[in-house]
């Protein structure tokens, strides 16, 4: 990959196409008592993101949005419950599939990864930082975007896909990048 410039208005290209949402790839993913862990992942920073914060929030927020990888994460449902996409709901691209579906998840990735920063012959590049560009994805507000986080948390403990931990649990919250 190539090196993140420093210019605010600096644009990358994104990183070969990862697979591992495809079921026969599965396998390339580790996990660790049931969760995935993604080894060599620059992109999924959840606090840069969601406060926009760091030199690349952006650049990391399309990816997240573009790669198949990032399907059913938390992020990834925050950033389609208040990114835009030529003015329109990103999470319209989905129809009336569920956020979490494979036909929602491609429909994104397909409509994110056509998108071209700064210029339209640069497709699949995207700018640094910003919370809008010439490519039509217009990100909402850091306020938006930790109000769309909550939701979706939400959604995911009413529908039983996450749970309280029980009183007699001991829960760490890890940093991986600091591991």
């Amino acid at each position: 990959m190539r090196p993140v410039p420093a210019l605010p208005n600096a644009t990358q290209a994104p990183p070969p196409k990862c697979t591992e949402a495809l079921d026969i790839c599965a396998k390339n993913v580790d996990h660790i008592e049931g969760v995935a862990v993604l080894d060599h992942n620059s992109h999924y920073r959840f606090s840069d993101i969601i406060r926009s914060e760091g030199d690349r929030y952006r650049y990391d927020s399309v990816t997240v949005l573009c790669e198949p990888r990032y399907r059913n994460t938390l992020l990834r449902e925050a950033l389609l419950r208040s990114s835009h996409l030529n003015g329109a709901p990103l999470a319209e691209l989905c129809g009336s599939a569920a956020p979490t579906s494979t036909a929602c998840g491609e429909a994104v990735e397909a409509a994110v990864a056509q998108t071209a920063e700064p210029h339209p012959s640069q497709v699949g590049w995207a700018r640094l930082q910003g919370h809008s560009g010439p490519s039509g994805i217009t990100l909402s507000s850091s306020d938006t975007r930790m109000a769309a986080r909550s939701s979706a948390l939400a959604t995911k403990s009413h529908t039983g896909k996450c749970f309280k931990a029980p009183l007699n649990t001991l829960v760490v919250p890890v940093r991986m990048g600091d591991v």
